[in-house]
């Protein structure tokens, strides 16, 4: 009986109609084709609106400026609006750090090299204490603004 049981492919291929048989297969493909087709669109739909809220691809892949950018914006004066991507922090020379405040003026100052090409550096001034300065990327370029 048990070796009976392990020939027989399925109940239904033994016992039901030849017709109902195939309609079956035909319905299971139909439905696996649809799983399929959907789970394609919910993961393509996730990606894009993923990618969509993060800083581009240009931003992600080059986040660094050229020398002749640098030397275009060095020493002109900028204002910090804040864009709530992210928060610009700046810091004193011994690395106490705070936020920079919406408004706030600097002037960039140079360039600091990184593997990529050049990082702005921006000078915040603070009339009561030591200057402040901060590192900035194309990315985080996007919340200055000339004043």
């Amino acid at each position: 009986m048990i070796e009976q049981h392990d020939r027989s492919n399925n109940f239904l291929e033994q016992y039901a109609e030849p017709s109902r048989v195939t309609s079956r297969r035909v319905w299971s493909r139909q439905y696996m084709r649809w799983k399929i087709c959907t789970l394609s669109f919910v993961l393509t739909l996730a990606i894009g609106i993923g990618i969509s809220f993060g800083p581009t691809i240009p931003y992600r892949l080059w986040p660094a400026f050229d020398k002749s950018e640098v030397d275009a914006m060095v020493g002109r004066r900028v204002r910090y609006r804040p864009t709530g991507a992210f928060r610009l922090m700046k810091s004193e020379l011994d690395g106490y750090a705070i936020a920079v405040q919406s408004g706030e003026y600097g002037t960039i100052i140079g360039a600091e090299p990184v593997p990529a090409g050049y990082f702005l550096v921006v000078r915040w001034y603070n009339p009561n204490a030591e200057d402040y300065q901060t590192y900035i990327g194309r990315y985080s370029y996007q919340a200055l603004v000339a004043p």
